[in-house]
């Protein structure tokens, strides 16, 4: 653009919308070059385009004039089918009309995909309220179905996280698993909830358990104490009474 093109076009307002609630896109003009982003949602496609500025004419994209209303133009427009460049016209032919190049910069679709799968998941174990609660070698699992096709819940408990110690298989109508007998340690578990077909709905991460006996291992901690105290070593109490 030569100067008295510039000196003009600095008047404009530049905006990007979509949806009927016009919520506002990520549009921006740099030199002689308009950069238009779709949303990170790609499934957006349809986009409005509006320039303010009461020096501008029309415009003229793909062959298509948009004459001004009031100094405002709307132009809508699809990243299904893109342009390269405007031209605008500006009113009296006070200078000539001046051309910008038009990028159509695309959302990232697996960064998208991975979003709304982590939203998903997050959604669900919410949903499933989770509740663990632990005793004198007891462990307690409570839990809700995540939707109403839920035919049974799967438990896998394991002793650390690798050695499989077994597979609970819970109605869908009882929402809690009681594991008795268990030694102190550490333990861990992964719900999946099933539909009819024995299709997996959902599956928890493995949840880490530590059982430990408490009261052992205060009296351990006082015994440290008091060696540390007393300058010398006694034998830990281990067990028993």
């Amino acid at each position: 653009m030569n100067k008295y093109q510039e000196q003009l076009f600095a008047k404009t307002t530049l905006s990007l919308t979509s949806g009927e609630d016009k919520s506002p896109e990520k549009v921006i003009v740099d030199d002689e070059k308009i950069t238009i982003y779709q949303n990170m949602d790609y499934r957006k496609k349809d986009y409005l385009l509006t320039i303010n500025n009461s020096s501008i004419e029309s415009l003229e994209i793909s062959k298509r004039v948009y004459k001004t209303n009031d100094g405002k133009i709307d132009v809508n427009i699809s990243f299904e089918e893109p342009f390269d460049s405007i031209i605008v016209n500006f009113k009296n032919a006070v200078v000539d009309p001046c051309s910008f190049k038009v990028d159509f910069v695309g959302a990232d679709k697996k960064a998208f995909d991975d979003k709304v799968k982590s939203d998903e998941r997050k959604a669900l174990i919410k949903g499933m309220g989770l509740c663990v609660a632990s005793g004198h070698h007891l462990l307690n699992i409570y839990w809700m179905n995540t939707n109403d096709k839920v035919a049974y819940t799967s438990v896998k408990l394991y002793y650390g996280i690798t050695l499989l110690m077994e597979q609970f298989k819970i109605d869908s109508g009882k929402f809690y698993l009681a594991i008795p007998n268990l030694a102190f340690g550490k333990y861990s578990f992964v719900i999946g909830q099933y539909g009819k077909d024995d299709k997996l709905i959902f599956e928890t991460d493995i949840i880490e358990i530590d059982l430990t006996d408490k009261i052992m291992k205060k009296l351990n901690d006082i015994q440290s104490s008091v060696e540390k105290v007393a300058g010398h070593t006694r034998p830990h109490i281990l067990g028993g009474r």
